[in-house]
């Protein structure tokens, strides 16, 4: 699973719950379903803020070095310049 699909399921899941919550708030209203509101429900949204925005900045990071690997391949299919090619006769000699 990616880190979008993942993000997605998770932010659909803590919507699906308020929207369940809500219907079972219309009947079920005591000091008890106050409580588990309050403690449970509401510290779950940022929580669930704070994971989806860990997520965006890792898929962020996983873009950065895919695009670097991209970068370096394309580097390593090109043929090596005139001075890249004087260095490594140089190098050779040394017999590095």
């Amino acid at each position: 699973m990616s880190l979008d699909s993942a993000r997605a399921k998770i932010q659909n899941g803590l919507r699906d719950l308020k929207t369940h919550w809500h219907v079972v708030r219309q009947s079920w209203d005591d000091p008890v379903a106050h409580a588990f509101q309050e403690r449970r429900l509401e510290a779950l949204e940022p929580r669930v803020r704070a994971a989806v925005n860990a997520m965006e900045q890792m898929q962020e990071k996983i873009n950065q070095a895919r695009r670097h690997c991209q970068d370096l391949e394309f580097q390593t299919d090109q043929e090596p310049s005139e001075e890249e090619l004087k260095q490594l006769q140089q190098l050779k000699k040394r017999g590095r």
